[in-house]
């Protein structure tokens, strides 16, 4: 007669749980060697999350930035979710990065661990490319700048890269939601399974100042899983904390043709590069990081994971722990620069609204400026300009003549069809546009003073460029302003205070971006587009709401004031 042996009995026939009740070592259970666990954790809050996010999200230039907002403030809790979301990807960046320091010092890539540190870095990589593309989709002035430098780096390599980050498709804000809701999630789910499988079958490393063996132990990974658990209704809690506390923000939308955003601080390092060394310095930087992160275990030739049989590997780590973190510091301490032309052609590497950017580039082109220049068409002679200029003074440094008459006289011919347009606008730039002073220098062979012409023309095309911003990028901003004033103002007459801030910060990183044009057009309007005054008044508990109202308005008047500037 068979004997029932209840429910219970029944459960572990069909589901041996009792096989994750293996041995680990004592050290596996501590804060260090869970974070791949706490990383693990941040993801399956990020899963969930974004399943609900997507729900209510439209990958479309002309909704994409407001359906993010609609989800902040007419879904039941989207506000509370999408914090969450933000919130949780930090957490997933930070957690893998210091797993993957650990693993580093730890020196736990060590035989036969080699290729398991090779999915970690694979790991690394994909949590980094879901971070960018959930950066890119906000579409918000951050968003479109990241979608731009992508969309050069494309142009930069060509071939397939450039075809499918063609600058002109409309589709190009989808491609990059299905890249991070699909294509990215599926490889992570793919190499994390491979990961956690070489991990139970290789078992945990030794710690690197003990010797290479592993103690058997009465630790188990049951007692792992259930520390885990612990970590994750403290993570949890923790983030449910921040999304109150600190919800996070969104941008405005973006205006096309300008270069203002910092990127986010996991980037900041490679951002540093690229103000000294254009697209291609942040291109094969982060390469070399990536290449020296994969070669690490085979780099280190020490015989163990020992840390002093290690120093010089762990010295070389730390060395360039310190360099990536002075550089991400450098970045917030530096202005952004233009690295990829946005007011040129690479205005034309993302939609912004329902016509293509190409479509707006030849709407442009038919507003005359002078009779044989169209004011779309000078940036793109600006940048030609001064992709030669950066080509001559390498000539100029090496004192190569012949090469540097070559360059100058292509400057005058990228130059001449421009200059009428520019001395339209600042005649003062026209006498630093003279490439026969420079071309006369070279033939004396006095280098040193050419050099001095060219900066100056360097300069001056830089003054031009800022004036010949897309007349149409400036308005929009203007017209984004607009709508936020509204909103502003209607937030100081409900005396909502909370609102009125948010919507003050939205309309201050709109014309800020905006201002060097209006500035090139109008200098008094600048100190008239200042919210600073009208956080002074809002900073107090009680504020002062007829004078807010009345700030406002004096704001209003200087942003129509400009917009006729731009008509």
């Amino acid at each position: 007669m068979s004997e029932n042996r209840g429910l219970k009995a029944w459960f572990k026939e069909r589901f041996p749980l009792a096989t994750f009740a293996y041995e680990v070592p004592a050290h596996a259970n501590t804060f260090l060697f869970s974070l791949g666990g706490i990383t693990l954790l941040s993801v399956v809050i990020l899963v969930v999350t974004g399943i609900i996010l997507a729900q209510y999200y439209t990958p479309n230039p002309e909704t994409a930035n407001q359906s993010i907002r609609i989800i902040m403030t007419d879904v039941k809790l989207g506000s509370l979710m999408r914090s969450i979301h933000v919130w949780a990807a930090e957490t997933a960046v930070v957690s893998v990065i210091l797993h993957l320091l650990r693993v580093l010092f730890y020196g736990s890539y060590k035989k036969p661990r080699e290729v398991n540190w090779i999915f970690g870095v694979v790991l690394f990589a994909l949590m980094i490319g879901l971070f960018f593309t959930g950066t890119v989709i906000k579409w918000d002035q951050e968003g479109y700048e990241a979608l731009a430098h992508t969309v050069a780096i494309g142009k930069m390599f060509g071939g397939p890269f450039a075809a499918y980050l063609a600058p002109n498709d409309a589709s190009l804000l989808s491609k990059f939601f299905s890249l991070h809701i699909s294509v990215l999630p599926l490889l992570l789910a793919v190499v994390i399974v491979l990961h956690l499988f070489l991990i139970k079958v290789l078992k945990i490393s030794p710690l690197p100042w003990k010797p290479r063996t592993i103690p058997a132990g009465k630790h188990t990974f049951t007692q792992h899983f259930v520390k885990l658990t612990g970590y994750f209704f403290i993570l949890l809690g923790v983030l449910i904390g921040l999304a109150i506390l600190l919800p996070a923000s969104l941008g405005p939308l973006p205006v096309a043709g300008v270069e203002s955003a910092r990127p986010p601080w996991v980037f900041m390092g490679i951002f540093s590069i690229e103000n000294w060394a254009g697209i291609p310095g942040l291109v094969y930087s982060s390469a070399l990081v990536m290449l020296l992160l994969l070669l690490a275990p085979f780099l280190d030739r020490a015989r163990s994971n020992l840390l002093r049989e290690r120093k010089s590997i762990a010295a070389v780590a730390a060395a360039l722990v310190l360099v990536l973190s002075g550089l991400t510091v450098n970045a917030y301490a530096t202005k952004p620069e233009q690295h990829i032309g946005m007011s040129g052609e690479a205005a034309e590497s993302a939609p912004v609204d329902n016509s293509t950017p190409m479509d707006n580039q030849k709407n442009m082109d038919t507003q005359e400026k002078t009779d044989t220049q169209s004011i779309g068409s000078v940036p793109q002679g600006i940048d030609k300009a001064l992709n030669i200029i950066t080509q001559l003074k390498d000539a100029l440094t090496t004192k190569d003549a012949n090469t540097a008459l070559t360059q100058v006289k292509e400057l005058d011919e990228a130059i001449d069809p421009v200059k009428d347009a520019i001395k339209a606008e600042d005649a003062s730039l026209i006498p630093s546009l003279s490439a026969e002073a420079i071309e006369g220098a070279v033939q004396d062979s006095n280098f040193d003073k050419a050099g001095t012409l060219v900066a100056a023309m360097q300069d001056a095309l830089a003054k031009a460029k800022v004036i010949f911003t897309s007349k149409e990028s400036v308005a929009k901003g203007l017209a984004t302003a607009t709508d936020l004033l509204t909103q502003t103002k209607v937030a100081v007459a409900n005396k909502d205070l909370t609102t009125a801030k948010a919507k003050l910060s939205d309309l201050d990183k709109t014309i800020d971006p905006l201002k060097s044009s209006i500035s090139a057009k109008n200098g008094d309007l600048k100190k008239d587009l200042s919210v600073e005054a009208i956080e002074g008044v809002l900073k107090d508990d009680k504020p002062d709401w007829t004078k807010a109202d009345a700030l406002l308005d004096a704001f209003q008047q200087a942003v129509e004031a400009a917009k006729s500037l731009f008509e």
